[in-house]
């Protein structure tokens, strides 16, 4: 982890690489979130083994799945607004008790296959 702000009862898993994020928490822990079972399609709380995250405010609750790759956006690039993210200002927004399903890619590079 480097310049990174992590909030209350934010579990982080193996192997996850943090850059200038910020980690709102959680509210509480789930059951599932102690011991994450692939197999049944469930994505804990927390940032999931492997993950990358550069540049980004994750809220409270939210469920980041493995091997999720999150990467800032220049600062002049215009808004962008993705089913469960944002940006603003060239910063990756996760909102409150949004799901980021298992080897997602967020980037600079995806808004233009978006169209």
């Amino acid at each position: 982890m480097i310049n990174c702000v992590v909030g209350v009862r934010t579990q982080i898993r193996a192997g996850v690489k943090l850059t200038n994020t910020i980690l709102m928490g959680a509210d509480y822990y789930d059951e599932k979130s102690c011991s994450p079972s692939p197999e049944d399609g469930h994505v804990p709380i927390g940032i999931g083994e492997g993950s990358i995250i550069d540049g980004a405010i994750i809220d409270k609750n939210a469920r980041i799945g493995r091997g999720v790759i999150i990467r800032a956006f220049p600062r002049d690039y215009k808004d962008v607004d993705g089913d469960t993210w944002f940006v603003r200002d060239g910063v990756v927004v996760i909102p409150k008790s949004a799901t980021i399903l298992p080897g997602t890619v967020i980037g600079p590079e995806i808004p233009e296959q978006m169209d």
